[in-house]
């Protein structure tokens, strides 16, 4: 038998990578921390065994993804044949080293038959199940709606809807369904086990919450608090009589503002709710009403799983939590095929055990119980799990490590000594609490440097804070285009330096995926090539909405009538404008003008070229399959040779060969012809399905890598930039209901028609501001472990990118977290910049709007959806009118045609031939003629600060005559002097800035109605 020298001389291993390759234990679980060679360790036991003559059917090896089992099985196949075991080598590319949902998928598919299924099962499209979930939701409302009135579901349906938008309830719907079966039967849930059961007002912990924020505060306000507490008692039921609340002032002469504002936040639920002196029974009604909720979802879930699991069978198409949940039903059903499984396989390897679900902890435990001859080995770090919006369960990893053997893989060979250093004093501050983040990094956490690669005297080798500009500190927030504006010059002169060797050297991490395309807009601005690092979305550009428009507009190309005039007419429009005909926008408004001033006859004239085009895709949609509609429709309009004309060319290619692929699938389903068409249009419309497909990436090429923090999990880069840290947490939103296992079921409903309604609807908000605090305590975990992946990524140098904030108390952001653990102090003083003034370019905005495609703006803003209630906030002083209201239907309408007219306007020319605009060009301003102008701006973009408030936004016009200069300021329809007069003075004060020796008048113009006016 082999020592642990021995394993380590052979494959080159340190003590504890040895240990765990020799040991033989029933179970064996690795924290393995960042850059601790876990791949490696796992790779050489397995050809230790091998090689020690074990059976490689006796073997399954399973990871999460299908990059890490195909290089776990590359790097054994290759130690192999280094010890001139050939033919086991090329043995391995069939062998049981996969993905887990792969293993289940040819698992289930051979044993089918034992629990009634086909053979030949089949996964569908994650796209077509979410369009079909939603399909049967619809339905089983419309049935409800339609032929129960009386029922308790009709009431329940009707208190979470409202007259205009039904589709938040029928995602909420489908979400729930999908958190409550990943690991329960919907037969086997009592509505009472879906409500938080537990102490609501909680006194004690309302003590401690204040005391941790100002000690002084509880001190002086003694009885006041007093009387709270003691109320809260009374409702939590620890005392059994009712006390009277007077309602009692707050004493805050030793409290700061920063402490006053969350104290103020924390005490004002329970105020509201003690002002209307509730009592226990008003408590115990509320949990009454949310029980029947309960019941009510339960009763529609029932139904919903039965039409849903009917489909399923119906075509023979699952998704991998059915195929996961078959494979665990077939073992548990089945005595004798588990006892076979157990005898094949005697060694189970799992890697990234951290990111494990219950439905696979389950299956593994049916390997191990009562099975003295099995050797598990699970793998994995408790710090890089963040996987939860996959069910990963954490909690499995902390379960196992206190109860079986461990050892700890504590080297890490990526970062240099400096990173190593810096992670672990900054982590051994924030991850102090096993209680509040699974984790006390001083518990067996701490990692040491085994990297050699760099010389400590290396000053490009560290880790490095650059504080950008903020004009003021009280207000600073995430700017991405600033961020991308300094990381951009630093990658710039790193290159000039020779501290930074190629641009493929250097990657960026952003918390999530919004802020990408400012990335990809600044660095083109910059002229570096960048290489974006994620999971391709389908829907990135426009194609497929293109391609459906083209299809619809065939489906009706026949005819012209008063329903299908105005879809008809925007998938022409869109169609004609596209880089596939590229037809002159004012001939196009010219159109849609005269098909407009028709009334009653409504007619629209389609080119020639795009009718025939049209009309022989149309044939096709009535005589040929889904394949060969797509097929006519991509070589009729010649979609992939004038595709490489245009911008986003691969995204697009990605597109098309989704949409031929998918046209088979539909076919499966029998959704064909007309049907198809209609399809293919919701797919493309509807943002609430989301397409993506995972691209390899060119890592030979010579662009800087950006990714996020998720994909970049597992992967190394030699410098690194962290950026959005200054971005605020997700907060916890509720649309019309929820359900975690934290928070249990949260309801968004308002108790109408009874005299309580105020306290039951304040009982209700405590009951969500109860379960909304759980599920933001179980997130901030996963947010510091998400902080603590992307801060072991780089191995040579890390750059933080952060604005600096006069107070960092609140906790609501990675930057919030660093500088309260003082970041500073452990980042040498010379590495620490501090940015004085914006880096951003003046003209970067002008030219990302001269090079943007005009079309693909207006085919993304202007198909007419059904409309959704939207509330827009104004999150900082603009110079443009707010709009915190709810926008009617007609106003959104108006908005849109309002858009147009602003896009017509800003690219018309004084010798356009437009009417309105002719006309517009020949008015008079003030005794002054456009013709007689110095200098006409159109769509001027400014920004001043005045008072500390930073103003921003866009005139429409700015006129500059020798004397004069005129603002104008396009309005739809509406021009009412005092609506606008603050926004104009705004502009007035940014032009005074430019032309301080000249007249400035400002004008209001009506495009609607042609009409002027001046603002005095």
């Amino acid at each position: 038998m082999k020592t642990k020298e021995d394993i380590m001389n052979e494959y080159g291993l340190n003590d504890k990578q040895a240990l765990v390759v020799i040991d033989d234990s029933k179970e064996l679980i690795v924290p393995a921390g960042a850059g601790s060679g876990k791949t490696k360790t796992l790779v050489t036991k397995v050809v230790n065994l091998l090689k020690d003559g074990k059976s490689l059917d006796a073997f399954l090896v399973l990871t999460f993804t299908k990059k890490a089992a195909t290089e776990m099985k590359e790097r054994i196949k290759k130690d192999l044949k280094k010890a001139h075991l050939i033919q086991l080598a090329n043995k391995i590319d069939s062998s049981n080293i996969s993905t887990f949902d792969a293993f289940a998928y040819n698992y289930v598919k051979q044993n089918a038959s034992l629990i009634g299924l086909d053979s030949n099962i089949e996964l569908l499209d994650q796209a077509v199940f979410m369009s079909t979930k939603k399909k049967i939701v619809s339905e089983i409302m419309l049935d409800i709606m339609l032929n129960e009135k009386s029922s308790s579901l009709y009431t329940f349906i009707e208190t979470f809807t409202d007259k205009t938008n039904e589709e938040s309830f029928i995602l909420d719907v489908i979400n729930v369904y999908e958190k409550l079966t990943e690991s329960k039967k919907i037969d086997d849930i009592k509505p009472e086990a879906l409500i938080l059961q537990e102490k609501l007002f909680d006194s004690e912990s309302l003590r401690k919450r204040l005391e941790d924020i100002s000690l002084d505060f509880v001190y002086s306000n003694e009885e006041m608090l007093e009387e709270i507490f003691v109320y809260s008692d009374y409702l939590d039921k620890v005392i059994l009589e009712k006390p009277l609340f007077e309602g009692k002032k707050s004493k805050w002469k030793e409290v700061s503002v920063f402490d006053k504002k969350k104290i103020e936040k924390i005490l004002k639920p329970y105020k509201d709710l003690f002002k209307t002196q509730p009592m226990v029974e008003d408590i115990d009604f509320v949990y009454q009403t949310e029980i029947e909720y309960a019941k009510n979802l339960i009763d529609f879930l029932k139904r919903y799983e039965e039409k849903l699991d009917f489909f399923k069978q119906e075509t023979n198409k699952y998704e991998f939590n059915d195929i996961a949940n078959f494979l665990n039903e077939i073992l548990k059903n089945n005595k004798s095929t588990l006892e076979r499984l157990k005898e094949r396989f005697k060694y189970v390897f799992v890697d990234e055990y951290q990111d494990t679900s219950s439905i696979q902890s389950e299956f593994l435990e049916m390997l191990i119980k009562d099975n003295e001859d099995i050797h598990v080995l699970y793998v994995g770090d408790i710090k890089q799990s963040i996987y939860k919006f996959r069910n990963a369960k954490p909690e499995t990893f902390i379960k196992k490590l206190e109860t079986i053997k461990s050892i700890t893989l504590s080297t890490n060979y990526r970062s240099s000594k400096k990173i190593i250093d810096f992670v672990n004093g900054l982590f051994v501050n924030i991850l102090d609490n096993k209680e509040k983040y699974d984790i006390d990094y001083k518990d067996n956490h701490h990692m040491e440097s085994g990297s050699k690669a760099y010389d400590m005297n290396d000053t490009s080798s560290d880790v490095f804070l650059e504080e950008l500009y903020t004009e003021d500190e009280d207000k600073s927030k995430n700017d991405p285009v600033e961020e991308a504006f300094v990381i951009g010059h630093k990658i710039k002169e790193l290159i000039k330096e020779k501290k930074l060797k190629d641009y493929k050297d250097a990657a960026i991490l952003l918390r999530n995926k919004q802020a990408f395309k400012v990335f990809k807009d600044v660095f083109k601005y910059l002229d570096i090539p960048l290489q974006v690092q994620v999971d391709q979305r389908i829907k990135s550009s426009y194609l497929l909405k293109l391609m459906a428009n083209i299809l619809a507009l065939s489906l009706e190309i026949k005819e012209t009538t008063k329903e299908n005039y105005k879809d008809k007419r925007f998938n022409y429009f869109s169609i004609a404008r596209s880089e596939l005909f590229r037809y002159d926008d004012f001939k196009l408004f010219n159109q849609l003008i005269d098909s407009t001033n028709l009334k009653n006859n409504k007619k629209l004239e389609i080119e020639k070229e795009i009718w025939d085009k049209c009309y022989k895709v149309y044939e096709a949609i009535y005589t040929k399959t889904n394949y060969e509609i797509v097929d006519t429709m991509v070589k009729e309009f010649q979609i992939y040779e004038k595709i490489i004309y245009a911008t986003k060319k691969e995204d697009k290619e990605y597109q098309i060969e989704y949409l031929y692929n998918i046209s088979k699938t539909l076919s499966d389903l029998n959704i064909i012809g007309e049907d198809f068409v209609k399809y293919i249009y919701q797919l493309a419309y509807d943002d609430n399905i989301n397409l993506s497909l995972t691209v390899l990436q060119d890592q030979e090429e010579n662009s800087v890598r950006l990714t996020n923090i998720h994909q970049s999990k597992g992967l190394e880069y030699e410098t690194l930039f962290v950026c959005g840290l200054n971005k605020k947490f997700s907060g916890n939103k509720i649309k019309k209901f929820k359900y975690s296992e934290e928070s249990k079921l949260l309801l968004q409903a308002k108790f109408k028609d009874t005299a309580q309604q105020i306290t039951y609807d304040n009982i209700l908000q405590m009951i969500k501001n109860k379960g909304l605090e759980k599920e933001k305590a179980s997130a901030l975990k996963e947010e510091m472990r998400l902080l603590y992946v992307a801060s072991t990524r780089p191995k040579k140098a890390l750059y933080l990118i952060t604005t600096r904030k006069s107070d960092y108390s609140n906790l609501e952001s990675f930057t919030d977290y660093l500088y309260e653990n003082n970041i500073e102090s452990l980042i040498k003083k010379e590495n620490i910049r501090r940015h004085t003034e914006f880096l951003k370019q003046n003209d970067y905005y002008k030219k990302l709007r001269d090079t943007n495609e005009y079309y693909p703006k207006q085919i993304d803003n202007l198909v007419d959806d059904s409309f959704k209630f939207n509330s827009y906030e104004q999150e900082e002083p603009k110079a443009s009118l707010s709009v915190n209201r709810l926008i009617e239907n007609n106003e959104r309408q108006n908005l849109k045609k309002g858009t147009l007219l602003h896009e017509t306007y800003e690219y018309a020319t004084l010798e356009s031939n437009i009417p309105k605009i002719k006309k517009f060009n020949q008015t008079i301003f003030a005794g002054k003629n456009l013709k007689d102008a110095l200098q006409i701006h159109k769509e001027l973009e400014f920004m001043y600060t005045e008072s500390k408030i930073l103003y921003k936004g866009i005139i429409d016009m700015v006129v500059v005559y020798e004397n004069e200069v005129h603002i104008i300021d396009y309005k739809t329809n509406d021009i009412s002097v005092d609506k606008y007069k603050n926004q104009l003075e705004s502009y007035e004060k940014y032009i005074r800035l430019i032309y301080p020796n000249k007249e400035i008048k400002k004008f209001l113009y009506s495009m609607v109605k042609e009409e002027l006016k001046e603002v005095k």
